[in-house]
């Protein structure tokens, strides 16, 4: 029993002997610049410094694929990197640091895919009404999202009274609360969201929205600054009125006849037919489509002067 408590502890224990023996990157994320003036990054490396070969800030526009490469020096506390204003347009930038280790492995911030994820820095200049505005703009190359759409469904029709938008977040826990914003044919209603770390929804005070086609764009980030990639899916909202006059109901068909009168042998063997298929439609709940065929004889024979059959196929 003490050996197997032992082993199960240091397989505990490996992942912190080996990050001890490798080291970390210590970084503050810097939110915010000044286009045209020269910006600082610092970081600090938690291992034993002889084990970093190089230190490098890698930095660009928001939304360009390539980088800018600047090499960071060490003072003897941590690495520091000055980017110069000329390097810093507006808008806004995206950077990462990225060690490289004597031994040939490297580790960055942040930690997974950096060079497409990286983190991002706000324009001080451009203000929060910029910001917004820039956030209702596709962002390309943004980390893809994972919203579980719950209602409406994309595509649908729903009534104004059944009116609510409902995304679950399960699938996406380094979401930034804060950074969620949601619009309806570009205009924000994000006042009127509920968050949380699980879900969000979305109800507005009756007579809010007319009927018509909506797009709903959800934007967001990541804990990191990272923005996701935008979602958006559209729904038609309609009155009740409307709703009962979209009720698709329809009858069509068929009928076919056959008249023979002749004599066999001398005796009369007279025969009418008559052969139908209705089909009823009416695609809603609990009313499937339906589909009737029937036929009626009526015949005329020695033995009996007139004869009617009649039967239904479901």
């Amino acid at each position: 029993m003490k050996k197997r408590l032992f082993r199960t502890l240091f397989l505990l224990w490996i992942p912190c002997i080996l990050t001890a023996q490798t080291g970390t990157l210590v970084h503050i994320p810097v939110t915010e610049y000044t286009p045209g003036e020269t910006l600082t990054f610092q970081c600090l490396f938690s291992g034993n410094i002889s084990r970093v070969k190089a230190l490098n800030l890698f930095i660009r526009p928001a939304g360009n694929r390539s980088y800018h490469q600047y090499p960071m020096k060490y003072n003897g506390i941590e690495w520091t990197a000055t980017v110069p204003g000329i390097a810093l347009s507006g808008g806004a930038m995206e950077y990462f640091i990225l060690a490289e280790l004597s031994h040939g492995g490297v580790i960055s911030t942040p930690d997974d895919n950096p060079f497409d994820y990286p983190l991002t820095i706000r324009d001080a200049k451009a203000g929060k009404a910029s910001v917004t505005e820039r956030m209702s703009m596709p962002e390309e190359g943004g980390i893809p999202a994972e919203y579980i759409i719950l209602a409406p469904e994309p595509g649908v029709a729903i009534e104004s009274s059944d009116f609510v938008i409902a995304v679950s977040l399960f699938n996406m826990p380094d979401i930034d609360l804060s950074s969620i914003r949601l619009e309806l044919n570009g205009s924000d209603y994000s006042s009127y969201m509920e968050k949380s770390p699980d879900i969000i929804t979305l109800t507005l005070p009756p007579g809010t929205l007319k009927s018509g086609m909506y797009t709903v764009t959800l934007h967001a980030q990541n804990h990191y600054g990272s923005r996701f990639s935008p979602e958006t899916w559209t729904f038609t909202l309609i009155s009740a009125q409307e709703s009962m006059q979209r009720i698709n109901r329809s009858l069509n068909g068929r009928v076919g006849t056959e008249f023979r009168w002749e004599n066999v042998d001398g005796e009369p063997n007279n025969l009418i037919r008559f052969t139908g298929r209705e089909i009823l439609s009416m695609p809603m709940p609990g009313h499937p489509i339906q589909i009737l065929n029937w036929e009626l004889f009526i015949r005329r024979s020695p033995d009996l002067p007139f004869t009617g059959t009649g039967s239904t196929v479901p």
